[in-house]
């Protein structure tokens, strides 16, 4: 028994190793993917044209940035209960519209009876476009509106990009420039063509560029916030936990980890299949060629008994 556990044991810290070699593999691969991703697109970019017309891209600028001219894209989502829905409402629109911000999409859903026992709260989705400046001036005044229960705030840097991509539409505006120049003094029809096909192509990158850049600038000018109003009754307080409840939430979460490393160990010896239907042969025949190798010496020992 202590010899097929000697060989379970050794089988399974051979398989481990064979896992964590594989997922090294993996990890390795995928970052020299994503390296040479990274270079093929750095020498896109720097390629210009074949036929060596503009100067090469300058990607440096993104380096030398102040941190006053950085590009973020905020959002935000904001979810408020109020007592008062339709003053809620108006006050809310109200405040978009006098910070020069606008509505983009509204939604109400719900229908309040007064006279009937089966009141139904309302609920209103409103997304918002507010200029930057008064981006945080804005979230502090929603407190005015109702009762604030989550508030989430997303900012996305893209400043390198952004110049990335502006130094890239200056050097092709020059590119664009010479290829005008040459097509002028250009005499030859075979010459005009390809000029011509090289600044169609070139004309078309700057059309792309631009309106990435126009996009970019409407999305840094004026954050997005979606707001979420809903009528409630009474608001309602939070109350501290007990101990009785904290012990039972305690012990409802211990119960989850023990069922989730339970899945983790499930899910080792799935993935482990494919390696034990390989080892496990490959282990019979070294135990067989050994067993051999013993009887063969085992074999020879008596022969020398038996001779001497």
């Amino acid at each position: 028994m202590k010899k097929y556990f000697k060989y379970f044991t050794g089988l399974m810290v051979a398989l481990m190793i064979f896992t964590a070699c594989g997922s090294s593999k993996k990890a390795s691969h995928v970052a020299d993917s994503s390296t040479e991703n990274k270079a093929e697109y750095s020498i896109a970019d720097k390629g210009g044209t074949t036929s060596g017309i503009g100067p090469p891209l300058d990607t440096s600028t993104s380096n030398n940035i102040q941190l006053s001219n950085r590009k973020i894209i905020q959002n935000a989502t904001v979810e408020i209960q109020t007592l008062e829905f339709d003053k809620s409402s108006n006050d809310l629109i109200n405040k978009i519209k006098a910070i020069g911000g606008y509505v983009e999409n509204s939604n109400v859903s719900g229908k309040r009876v007064d006279n009937d026992t089966n009141i139904q709260n309302r609920h209103a989705n409103i997304s918002a476009r507010i200029p930057a400046k008064n981006f945080e001036a804005f979230l502090k005044d929603m407190e005015s509106i109702g009762s604030v229960v989550n508030q989430n705030i997303n900012s996305n840097d893209i400043t390198s990009q952004y110049f990335d991509t502006e130094a890239r539409l200056k050097s092709l505006t020059i590119q664009q420039e010479r290829l005008l120049e040459l097509l002028k003094k250009s005499g030859e029809l075979k010459d005009i063509l390809e000029i011509e096909k090289e600044l169609e192509r070139v004309r078309y990158e700057i059309e792309t560029l631009t309106g990435t850049l126009k996009k970019w600038n409407n999305l840094i000018d004026y954050t997005t916030i979606n707001i979420n109003l809903y009528e409630v009754q009474k608001y309602k307080k939070a109350n501290p936990l007990s101990l009785k409840d904290k012990a039972y939430y305690a012990f409802v979460s211990s119960i989850e980890n023990v069922i989730y490393l339970f899945k983790l160990i499930i899910l080792f010896i799935i993935s482990s299949i494919p390696y034990l239907v390989v080892l496990i042969p490959i282990l019979f025949v070294i135990k067989y060629f050994y067993k051999n190798k013993n009887l063969k010496v085992k074999n020879l020992l008596k022969k020398d008994e038996k001779d001497n």
